[in-house]
């Protein structure tokens, strides 16, 4: 047997391990950086007009009045998208704990 052939398994594991990590900057872009906050943003602006849009026209189908609740509904998620955004703006930027 050569010498090559009586190391450890876990030493053998560990090395490859070490050699297989990367760290989180050869991962990150400098221009994807924002990207969570921005997906955060869209997120919490466009689900409530699309949830006020759906009930408002189930209840405008229930109701037969076609156009008037969908417009309300659709209003009021929109005003509430733009408080979640005014919310989230206000928030202090997330600091990278490591």
């Amino acid at each position: 047997m050569s010498q090559g052939e009586n190391k450890d398994p876990l030493d053998v594991l560990a090395r490859k391990i070490a050699d297989a990590e990367v760290t989180e900057s050869q991962f990150s872009h400098p221009n994807l950086k924002g990207t969570g906050k921005t997906t955060q943003i869209m997120i919490e602006f466009i689900a409530p007009i699309g949830v006020g849009g759906a009930l408002g026209i189930w209840l405008d189908k229930y109701f037969s009045l076609m156009p008037l609740f969908t417009l309300i509904f659709i209003l009021i998620g929109l005003g509430t998208g733009i408080m979640n955004v005014l919310r989230l703006s206000k928030e202090p930027p997330e600091e990278h704990q490591e």
